[in-house]
């Protein structure tokens, strides 16, 4: 009987047939290639359709489904969270013949859904599809093209949604990035607050980006601007090409923003001697002059010029009163008879409002008849409004809000309701 000696003595077996014999006890040994054939299944390895797939008997087929299970189990297909990666063609109704897809589908043990993201190749253009399924289903079927075909034509699957490539993605000016606010400022229209009044806080904000070049005019470029952090204080230094001085923002910690002037002189020692950003932050609190302090803490209300989300609603019955609609929000149906009256509040709070009012939008179908309650001095609408018929097509009723106050608080109003008909 072989005796343990020192490892160091002994040489390679470089061309292992893996019924290389290894002693694991005093009356027991095992023959490696059982041990690779065998542990796959202590390990919690899989390979999905592995049965279906007819690869053989032999031992050397099954040490390398072994092999094949435990890599499986390494790249995270396992018994209890699975994902797979299919490839496949399928004809989809109305499109060109044997469509390519690629995509990835796993399943998500804690909602008990099964997840498909699949790249199409449809027709020159590049989509990325999203869908779902209750339940397990990664392994639906064992060939790609049946898998596919499964989630792109049956009942099964919900579509999620798509995200199409085919659009150019073209840089964007800033003011087109930004929409409606905060607003951007051009040269024409100065970035004027007062740091004291709570109100003013998005033109303080509004300002910054202003000078970090974010701004309406027709060539884009930006003054030039500069920004310093140290000992828990940031600084941003802007130029400012009608004056010698600079701009300087400096949050100094907590909640508080300081603003100050600063001659270009010292800025121009920062830039040539090197100065450290903790010195420029010392000369700024040293050699410039302060301008103002806000402190947003004390600052109840941020949302002067905020967005405003629309609220979006799908009918699927008429209430036996009326609808309530406020700024921004959009209705649809396709119910196609009966009657729908709508109203609008008496007053606006700022929660209600939430920023610049926007176009509330009523779409129905042309056999529906749209009511809006009177309410005098509030509601205003179009010659035949409540008249407009239509044979076919859509009905689309706009309701455009007018403030008639400056209050944040009781904010009276008139709408203005108008309406077109769309085939």
């Amino acid at each position: 009987m072989p005796k343990f000696v020192d490892i160091d003595s002994l040489t390679e077996k470089v061309n292992p047939d893996g019924n290389e014999q290894i002693q694991v006890s005093s009356t027991q040994k095992f023959v490696w290639k059982n041990v690779l054939m065998n542990s796959g299944g202590f390990i919690g390895a899989i390979l999905s359709y592995a049965t279906q797939y007819a690869i053989g008997n032999t031992t050397d087929r099954q040490t390398i489904i072994s092999m094949l299970g435990q890599l499986f189990y390494n790249t995270g297909s396992r018994a209890d969270s699975f994902f797979r990666f299919v490839c496949g063609s399928v004809t989809v109704p109305g499109g060109t013949p044997k469509q390519e897809y690629f995509g990835v589908v796993f399943y998500d043990a804690y909602y008990t859904r099964t997840y498909a993201v699949f790249f199409g190749f449809e027709n020159g253009a590049v989509p990325v599809t999203f869908f779902q399924r209750s339940g397990n289903y990664v392994t639906d079927s064992p060939v790609d093209d049946n898998f596919v075909t499964n989630i792109i034509n049956g009942t099964a699957w919900t579509k999620l949604g798509t995200l199409d490539f085919t659009t150019p993605l073209k840089p964007l000016a800033a003011e087109k990035v930004l929409v409606a606010a905060p607003t951007l400022f051009d040269e024409t229209s100065a970035s004027t607050w007062e740091p004291s009044y709570a109100q003013n806080l998005q033109e303080l904000l509004n300002g910054l980006l202003y000078r970090t070049g974010l701004r309406n005019t027709s060539d884009g470029l930006n003054l030039g601007f500069r920004t310093v952090c140290a000992d828990g204080r940031i600084a941003i230094i802007a130029n400012d090409s009608t004056s010698s001085k600079y701009s300087v923002f400096l949050f100094s910690g907590g909640s508080v923003i300081r603003t100050y002037r600063i001659d270009q002189s010292y800025v121009m020692d920062w830039v040539c001697s090197y100065s450290s950003d903790h010195d420029i932050i010392d000369s700024i609190e040293s050699n410039g002059a302060e301008t103002g302090m806000l402190d947003m803490l004390n600052i109840s209300d941020f949302a002067t010029k905020s967005y405003v989300k629309p609220n979006d609603g799908i009918l699927t019955t008429f209430p036996s009163g009326a609808r309530l609609i406020i700024p921004g929000e959009n209705l649809t149906t396709n119910v196609t008879s009966g009657t729908l009256t709508v109203k609008v509040p008496d007053l606006l709070t700022a929660a209600v409002k939430s920023g610049p009012f926007r176009d509330a939008i009523i779409d129905v179908p042309y056999s529906v008849n749209v009511v809006f309650q009177k309410q005098n001095g509030i509601v205003y609408k179009a010659d035949d409004v409540d008249r407009f018929t239509a044979t076919s097509g859509r009905k689309v009723y706009t309701i455009h809000f007018v403030p008639t106050t400056t209050s944040m608080t009781s904010i009276t109003f008139r709408a203005f309701v108008n309406v077109a008909n769309y085939k």
